[in-house]
């Protein structure tokens, strides 16, 4: 796991830089398996917090799945996160709207999830 650390950082970098013709769900898919290992706070000591957010509201679907697999590790979802992720229930691609289910699924118990839809 350690050894594949160094290879996280590159692989964000080349993703934001937006190049046309970028292969992105060859390098989410990379990703996605390079951070499903780690541990919430690896992610936050690795400054990917924030970037967790900005894949939530990504117009890539690979870029929003991607963060949508980071988010269960979260011990505490803020607002940002949870609004970001109502609205992945709205995206376009219908992958992206069946794995934001899941996701709040998983993280809110039922009373949170009947709580934010009733508001």
């Amino acid at each position: 796991m350690q050894q594949s650390l160094p290879l996280v950082q590159p692989l964000i970098a080349l993703l934001s830089s937006a190049e046309d013709g970028l292969p992105y769900p060859k390098i989410t898919r990379a990703l996605s398996a390079l951070l499903a290992p780690l541990s919430f706070e690896t992610l936050k000591e690795m400054g990917l917090y924030p970037l967790i957010e900005q894949g939530l509201r990504a117009p890539s679907p690979d870029l929003q799945i991607l963060a949508l697999e980071q988010v269960p590790k979260i011990k505490d979802v803020d607002s940002n996160i949870t609004a970001s992720l109502i609205e992945c229930l709205g995206a376009e691609d219908a992958g992206v709207g069946r794995k934001a289910v899941d996701v709040i699924t998983t993280v809110f118990p039922y009373h949170t999830i009947r709580r934010i839809v009733l508001f």
